[in-house]
């Protein structure tokens, strides 16, 4: 069972560097028009700096870069926290808040985590290994059966550890 008590208005994140922005509740519009302007930037950077023949881990690294920055250009609509160089607030508009997290790429990664933690929490409530709501475990689905051995294959380990 999954509950769909999600947030229907805006809420605030608070971010690393004393950067805290607010957020439109995560849609799953949001979410594809993200992931499609991400893989579409990610086709142009790769052109751009000829890196098509990148490994593998660099392409995701690359896209997960470009996913937070277009999740916060389609998600942020204020901010606190963010000034010009004249120390002068600067406005929160769909483009200025891509520039943040590009320059600013420690923002990133807590803002997918903290932006996707509701719904991750109704994911993970819905897992069907959680444990029962006793507390206990033992009302799960067993995943493996007993092992056949009890002996270690490290040399001088104790049976059983």
């Amino acid at each position: 069972m999954i509950r769909l008590d999600f947030p229907t208005e805006p809420y605030w994140l608070d971010l690393p560097l004393g950067v805290r922005v607010q957020v439109r509740p995560l849609t799953g519009l949001i979410m594809r028009r993200a992931q499609y302007s991400a893989l579409r930037r990610q086709g142009e950077v790769l052109a751009e700096v000829g890196g098509q023949d990148d490994p593998p881990i660099a392409r995701k690294v690359l896209y997960e870069q470009l996913l937070a920055e277009e999740l916060a250009r389609f998600g942020v609509v204020a901010w606190e926290g963010v000034e010009h160089t004249a120390g002068k607030a600067m406005d929160c508009t769909p483009e200025a808040v891509a520039d943040l997290f590009s320059k600013l790429w420690q923002l990133s990664g807590p803002f997918i985590q903290a932006y996707l933690a509701e719904v991750q929490s109704r994911i993970d409530e819905g897992n069907g290994s959680r444990p029962a709501p006793g507390g206990t475990s033992g009302a799960g689905q067993t995943t493996a059966d007993g092992a056949e051995s009890s002996t270690s294959p490290v040399p001088g380990a104790s049976p059983g550890l």
